[in-house]
């Protein structure tokens, strides 16, 4: 999966070099020669005709990188399915060899929310730990040395927005994760009663409690209402730095890169393949 993966992301970077010739070398008049590593292939030079052949090529490239891209997240997604089974079934051997108290602490529900959600959840680690930072750090790494390429000074400004990027990331990891780790555990604890109370509902009703268990019910739900929608504001915050990050990086780099293409040292293609591949490198 990550070989494969790592493939469709190399294909993806090709096509904004088409977005470069097709501004430089098919609508620009008079036209800017083809880069050098492209003079040797049969590439027609008619502004119409080399429009068509970038288009066929971008087409072809972004077919191929899809279908590459969906035959890795298939085999990650297999593994991840396959391996929810193999530690819920480990999970649950454990379980069952426990000692008696152990058991009773955890409570029926608690058993089964472990079972159900955390030892499914940690099959994901396979997407948060290794598919999606592998795709990050390739697709990283392929921008960095496209833009170091295209004009180093304007691949300098785009890394002076990192800083930016880490602060908020330190933000999430230290104030938000500890976030949706309380509210699992409410979750849990929510889960652990509501198996207790039907398990035991005799007694419930022999002593009246249905009002108390129902009381407790609701006020547990609300509780885990109101931190889902205090860790969603964060996150919304979080997120909304980072949507803005990249237009305001855009803006400034298209000024300087105006200020390039006046003065001759920078094409207008080099400029939107700049801007497109800076999107690329801010992504992960």
């Amino acid at each position: 999966a990550l070989a494969l993966l790592t493939a469709g992301i190399g294909l993806r970077l090709i096509p904004p070099l088409g977005t470069k010739l097709a501004i430089d070398s098919a609508l620009t008049s008079p036209p800017k020669p083809l880069p050098t590593f492209l003079q040797s292939l049969p590439i027609p030079s008619e502004p119409m005709e080399l429009l068509l052949w970038i288009a066929a090529a971008v087409i072809v490239v972004t077919v191929l990188s899809t279908i590459v891209h969906l035959s890795s997240r298939w085999m990650a997604t297999k593994a991840v399915n396959q391996t929810q089974v193999s530690i819920r079934r480990e999970v649950f051997q454990h379980a069952v060899k426990l000692p008696l108290n152990s058991v009773h602490d955890m409570k029926s529900g608690g058993v089964a929310s472990l079972i159900r959600e955390d030892a499914g959840g940690v099959a994901d680690l396979i997407f948060s730990m290794l598919y999606n930072p592998w795709r990050a750090i390739v697709q990283f790494a392929g921008s960095l040395v496209i833009l170091m390429l295209v004009d180093w000074k304007l691949m300098v400004g785009g890394l002076l927005l990192l800083p930016i990027v880490w602060g908020t990331h330190r933000t999430w990891i230290n104030r938000i994760r500890p976030m949706y780790r309380d509210i699992r555990k409410q979750r849990q604890r929510i889960d652990a009663n509501a198996t207790e109370t039907f398990s035991g509902i005799r007694v419930v009703r022999t002593f009246s409690r249905n009002r108390h268990e129902s009381s407790r019910f609701v006020h547990e739900g609300n509780f885990l209402v109101r931190q889902q929608l205090f860790t969603w504001w964060w996150t919304r915050i979080i997120e909304t730095i980072w949507e803005v990050i990249i237009p305001l990086a855009s803006t400034g780099l298209l000024l300087y890169g105006g200020y390039q293409i006046i003065h001759g040292t920078l094409t207008l293609g080099d400029l939107m393949m700049f801007l497109v591949y800076l999107t690329m490198l801010l992504d992960p």
